[in-house]
C-alpha cells in the first residue's frame, strides 16, 4: 500500500480529495487528504499566523502515519498547496523519511514568488474577478453571496499566509522524483520543465492536461480518466 498526502488549494479543504479515495484505494494507493485549519472539519479553529506555521501543523498529521509504519508515500499538492507540499516533502526528507514521488498540481515554483497581497486587500469584487479568470468557484457558489463570502474568507487568509513564505536565495532539491501537471488553459501557471528545473535530485517530468488552473478537479469526468493513470502509474513505479 502506497500512501499518497494531498494537499488542498487556496480556500480548498480536503473534501476537494475525498472524492478519490475509493478509486485509489482500488489501485493499491491510501489516499489522504490533509485538512487545514480554519475550514471543513476544522472550522473552528483559528488561521494559521504564517506559511511555517501551516507547515509545521501539516507535519504533525505526517509523521502520525510515517512514524506508525514504513508504508511507501508520496506528496501531491494543488496551487499553494504544491507549494506546502515541496516544503512537507524537504521537512520530512531531513528527518529521514525519504518520499518516492512528489506531484506539483498548477503551482509556480518557490523562486517565482507568491505575491496575493493584493487580493488579500482588495475588495470581493476584485477578487471575484480574479477567481472567475481562473476558473475554480462554481456557479452555486458565485450566485449565492453567503457561501461566496465564506470562502472568499478563506481565500483571504490563504493568501495572507502565502505571502509570508521566504524566498530563498536557493532551494534544496527533493531526493525523489518529481511530476508537474498543468493545465494546457492555465492562465497563471506556465506550462514547461524549465521553471522546476534543478529542484530534484532525481527526474523531473511534466504532464499537461486539457483545462484551465484547475482542471484536476473538473466535474465533466474528461480527462480525469488520464490524470488519474498518470498519478498511479508513478506512484507504483516510485513505490515499488
Amino acid at each position: 500500500m502506497i500512501r499518497l498526502f494531498c494537499v488542498p488549494y487556496a480556500g480548498g479543504s480536503a473534501l476537494v480529495y475525498k472524492p478519490w479515495i475509493a478509486d485509489f484505494q482500488r489501485q493499491g494507493i491510501e489516499l489522504i487528504p490533509l485538512e487545514m485549519k480554519g475550514r471543513g472539519s476544522r472550522i473552528t479553529e483559528s488561521f494559521y499566523a504564517d506559511f511555517e506555521e501551516a507547515k509545521e501543523d501539516l507535519l504533525q498529521m505526517i509523521y502520525q502515519y510515517l512514524e506508525e509504519s514504513d508504508h511507501p508515500f508520496a506528496f501531491l499538492g494543488h496551487s499553494m498547496g504544491s507549494l506546502l507540499a515541496y516544503e512537507l516533502a524537504l521537512s520530512v526528507s531531513e528527518k529521514g523519511f525519504i518520499p518516492s514521488h512528489l506531484f506539483l498540481s498548477g503551482g509556480q515554483p518557490p523562486h517565482s514568488g507568491w505575491n496575493h497581497n493584493s487580493y488579500y486587500h482588495s475588495s470581493d469584487q476584485l477578487l471575484k474577478e480574479h477567481l472567475l479568470h481562473l476558473g475554480g468557484m462554481p456557479d452555486i457558489i458565485m450566485n449565492n453571496e453567503s457561501l461566496y463570502h465564506y470562502f472568499v474568507h478563506i481565500i483571504k487568509e490563504d493568501y495572507r499566509i502565502m505571502d509570508t513564505y521566504i524566498v530563498r536565495k536557493s532551494y534544496p532539491m527533493v531526493p525523489c522524483e518529481i511530476s508537474v501537471l498543468c493545465g494546457d488553459q492555465d492562465v497563471c501557471v506556465k506550462c514547461d520543465n524549465s521553471q522546476w528545473t534543478g529542484y530534484s535530485s532525481k527526474s523531473l517530468n511534466v504532464h499537461t492536461f486539457e483545462g484551465n488552473h484547475f482542471f484536476l478537479f473538473r466535474s465533466d469526468g474528461k480527462g480525469k480518466r488520464f490524470y488519474k493513470i498518470t498519478l498511479v502509474k508513478n506512484l507504483h513505479i516510485g513505490g515499488s
